[in-house]
């Protein structure tokens, strides 16, 4: 629906003054993001150069470099291998079920209008 469809000229305000405000921050998340990758960009660079993975400023905050490797479970090789090593289908097919989780999110995605 176009907000100039909106009959109810007070709702029709709230959701333009919204709508605008959601705009404003979807810039600042914009350039946010900007900034968090440059300063992470000199930070690693700098310290790197002086041989540091944590550096800590008084009454600013403290930066670390942390690596981690991150891995996958392909649960369809897992099954297969399970069976293949003599474990029943019906019995790999419920445990990797019943030890699978899923979480749900609700949001509201917004798109900034191009300029």
């Amino acid at each position: 629906m176009n907000l100039s469809e909106i009959k109810d000229q007070s709702v029709a305000a709230e959701i333009e003054h919204a709508l605008t405000m959601r705009v404003r921050a979807k810039e600042l998340e914009d350039e946010a993001k900007i900034i968090k990758e440059e300063s992470n960009d000199l930070l690693k660079l700098y310290m790197a150069q002086v041989g540091t993975e944590a550096v800590e400023m008084d009454n600013v905050g403290a930066a670390k470099i942390c690596t981690s490797n991150r891995s996958r479970l392909d649960k369809d090789k897992l099954a297969l291998d399970l069976v293949k090593a003599g474990m029943p289908a019906v019995k790999v097919t419920r445990i990797i079920t019943d030890c699978t989780t899923y979480t749900r999110s609700e949001s509201v995605r917004f798109t900034k209008c191009p300029d």
